[in-house]
C-alpha cells in the first residue's frame, strides 16, 4: 500500500513539476513572437511613412497621428517601448526584449 501511495506521489509531483516548466515554456515564446511581429509591424509603418512624407518620423506621435500605427502598437508585451529609426536606405525598429535595456542580447529588431 505504501509502494502504491508512493508512486502515486511521484507520479502527482512528476505532473505538477512538467506543468510548470512547460507554463514558464510556453509563456515566454508567445510573447517573443508576438514582440517580433510588433516591431516588423513598426518598422514597416515608418517605411510607409518615409515613403509618404520623403523623411523619417522623428517621433512616435508622428506614425500616430497620420494613421500608420496606433499607440498599443508602439509598447511590446513586456511593457516596453518599441523604438524606430531611420539609416540611409532602411528603417528600423526594436524592442529591449524580455528584460527591457536596450542594447543586450534579446533585443528584438526588424528592417524594412
Amino acid at each position: 500500500m505504501c509502494a502504491v501511495l508512493t508512486g502515486v506521489a511521484f507520479t502527482w509531483l512528476c505532473a505538477v513539476l512538467g506543468l510548470c516548466a512547460l507554463s514558464r515554456h510556453t509563456t515566454s515564446a508567445p510573447r517573443s513572437t508576438f514582440a517580433k511581429r510588433r516591431v516588423s509591424t513598426v518598422a514597416h509603418a515608418v517605411t510607409h511613412y518615409w515613403l509618404d512624407h520623403d523623411r523619417c518620423p522623428t517621433k512616435a506621435s508622428d506614425l500616430i497621428a497620420n494613421g500608420y500605427v496606433d499607440a498599443r502598437s508602439l509598447e511590446d508585451p513586456w511593457g516596453g517601448r518599441i523604438e524606430f529609426f531611420c539609416s540611409d536606405e532602411t528603417a528600423s525598429a526594436r524592442s529591449a526584449g524580455p528584460d527591457r535595456a536596450f542594447g543586450t542580447s534579446d533585443d528584438i529588431m526588424s528592417e524594412s
